[in-house]
């Protein structure tokens, strides 16, 4: 039986081999689109320069953005014309 847990297992140990073989630095964050859907969004990094660089330049852990990005994928809400910040979305 497949389940999103071994799909996020083998996605992660597929990126943990491209990085020990070429050093690419990979993030992969996977959320739900639907709220039928009951997965908890996903984030998995290959060093930790990626929580250094979102922590230095917007103030935010991955986890924060994961859960940011579902609820803007679930809301439906589109357009230029919307902008949201982290703040704003915590208010929803």
């Amino acid at each position: 039986m497949w389940t999103s847990g071994f799909s996020y297992l083998s996605v992660s140990l597929q990126v943990e081999m491209l990085h020990s073989r070429t050093g690419t630095e990979v993030l992969v964050i996977a959320v739900r689109s639907d709220l039928r859907q009951h997965l908890r969004p996903h984030v998995f990094y290959t060093s930790d320069l990626f929580t250094e660089y979102f922590d230095l330049t917007i103030g935010k852990t991955a986890n924060d953005i994961a859960f940011g990005l579902e609820g803007y994928c679930i809301s439906g809400i589109r357009g230029y014309g919307l902008f949201l910040t982290f703040d704003n979305i915590s208010k929803f």
